[in-house]
């Protein structure tokens, strides 16, 4: 329910009211400029199903004011891709909420960001295409002045917090040639859409850097990195991808993986010990009733033993164990 807390807290939803719309079924007729907007609140306000009918494809006008829909989806039917995106975000949305590491930071990239620059002719001096990602993934400013790749230097300073990354990415779409606007802009629309629905996850922080591409040479418009508190290393990987199937068939994805052995060492997922040190004046009645309730129950063999317990019966209840001398 924490996903939808600020909703709940109004008298005219409350938890009943919330619990209706997951039951709730909604028909959508059209998934265009109005419909996608519909869609989206829709799935952000629980509603449980969604039906959604349109026989229509996506097309490049679409991406401008239907953010639902990326490059990788011109020509794939509307309702696939509609579908596609809102359970992406759904999916994200529940996982991270449901998570038990605090303070999560989410760290968005656009891994063929600067592919497409460069194949849209945005001037690359005598750097070659591997070059360039290079220097990119290095932050390498000096190195792109001095291969005639200055025109790339905006994307590193670009980098930062989501929103203000996303209105300087905006700003610069402005200053590019036509090719390399439409490339930009066509990524900048549902990345926005992203942004606005992830800000609302509580302890969440989010960043953009549009030229990581965080190893992943596979990934197309999207990508994006999880990380912890106190964890070193990532958490987890995702993003957008292009599935090649034996026929030969290309179809878009979106995926993510979680990386456990990080969280099971630092002790995130462990349950917690239900051992009890109970006195020995303990009646086999009494330990038996506590077993019941789930306690492993640990009677001393003499009066002057402590056994290694986090929990310890006191007046004939289970109480934590004081610190050890």
């Amino acid at each position: 329910m924490n996903r939808y807390a600020r909703q709940v807290t109004l008298p005219e939803v409350g938890a009943k009211g919330q619990a209706r719309l997951r039951r709730a079924h909604v028909l959508v007729a059209g998934a265009g400029g109005l419909g996608v907007p519909v869609l989206q609140y829709l799935a952000g306000a629980g509603v449980g199903t969604i039906t959604l009918i349109d026989g229509d494809e996506v097309t490049e006008s679409n991406l401008h004011r239907q953010p639902l829909y990326r490059m990788q989806d011109i020509g794939r039917p509307k309702a696939q891709a509609a579908a596609a995106a809102l359970a992406v975000l759904r999916l994200a949305a529940d996982a991270l909420t449901a998570a038990t590491v605090p303070n999560l930071a989410l760290d968005l990239t656009l891994p063929n960001l600067v592919a497409a620059l460069h194949a849209a002719g945005l001037p690359s001096g005598t750097a070659s295409l591997q070059t360039l990602q290079a220097l990119l993934d290095g932050k390498d400013i000096a190195s792109l002045r001095a291969q005639g790749a200055e025109a790339y230097e905006p994307l590193i300073t670009a980098a930062g917090p989501a929103a203000a990354a996303l209105t300087r990415l905006q700003a610069l779409a402005k200053t590019l040639p036509p090719a390399a606007a439409q490339a930009l802009t066509a990524r900048l629309g549902p990345l926005a859409e992203i942004i606005a629905a992830l800000t609302k996850i509580p302890n969440l922080t989010l960043t953009l850097d549009p030229t990581e591409r965080h190893g992943f040479e596979y990934q197309s418009w999207l990508g994006f990195s999880v990380f912890g508190a106190n964890l070193p290393t990532e958490i987890g990987r995702g993003g957008s991808y292009t599935l090649l199937h034996p026929s030969g068939h290309t179809e878009p994805a979106l995926g993510v993986s979680l990386y456990l052995d990080g969280l099971v060492e630092a002790g995130y997922g462990a349950a917690t010990s239900r051992r009890l040190h109970c006195p020995q004046s303990t009646t086999p009645a009494a330990a038996a009733a506590l077993r019941a309730e789930g306690w492993a129950t640990i009677i001393a063999l003499s009066p002057d033993e402590t056994p290694n317990c986090p929990y310890v019966l006191i007046n004939g209840h289970p109480q934590p164990s004081p610190p050890q001398e």
